[in-house]
Order: C-alpha cells, then structure tokens, then sequence
C-alpha cells in the first residue's frame, strides 16, 4: 500500500494506494498519474487517484447519512453521500482511512 515518496514544496509525502484497503481491485489499464493530497492531523500523505473528475464544496446539510448496504466497501469507511448531477456521490472518511492499523508498515530494515 505504500508505493512512493515524492517531494512536495520541501517535504518529503508518503504515497499509498488504499484501493485493497477498500476493497477496490487496483486498474491493470494503467497506474494511476495522479494524486490527492490528504492531511489528517499530523500525517500528511499523498492518495493515488485514477482521476479527477470534479472539485465541489459541500454543506454539511448537503452530506446524507452513508447507506447502511454498501456493498463492497466496509461501512466505517464511508462518512456519508451526497447527491451529485444525477446520481450519488459516496465520501470517503479519510481521518478512518488515514489512521487505520492497515497502513501501518511494522517492517524493521
């Protein structure tokens, strides 16, 4: 789950692909060419995305309660959904995500 590090205005980010971690079988299309920057407390990381599609701001009355069946994805994972054009829009708790046991790397070198 961590693939890299790159440089961001002088300090080194940590990238990590969270797609097993949410059940997601990682694209063999392609590797994905972009990120998403995410900072929970003190940990600022680097979330490999295979695109950006949209930026949009939201309300907290906008954000429903997460669907109590969601399929693959483990409920804690989610914080809520939000209509979005036509559709649904499923947002990510990354503070769940970010601060998981399953991206601690317990590895000595």
């Amino acid at each position: 789950h961590i693939v890299g590090g790159m440089n961001l205005r002088g300090a080194i980010l940590t990238l990590v692909d969270i797609t097993q971690m949410l059940g997601l079988t990682p694209s063999t299309e392609q590797a994905p060419k972009r990120l998403m920057v995410a900072e929970v407390d003190a940990l600022t990381v680097g979330v490999l995305v295979n695109d950006v599609v949209d930026v949009i701001h939201l309300r907290t009355d906008e954000i429903a309660k997460a669907p109590t069946a969601t399929g693959y994805l483990r409920k804690e994972y989610l914080k809520g959904a939000a209509h979005y054009g036509e559709g649904m829009l499923g947002i990510l708790n990354l503070e769940t995500i970010l601060t998981s046991q399953w991206l601690v790397v317990n590895e000595e070198v």
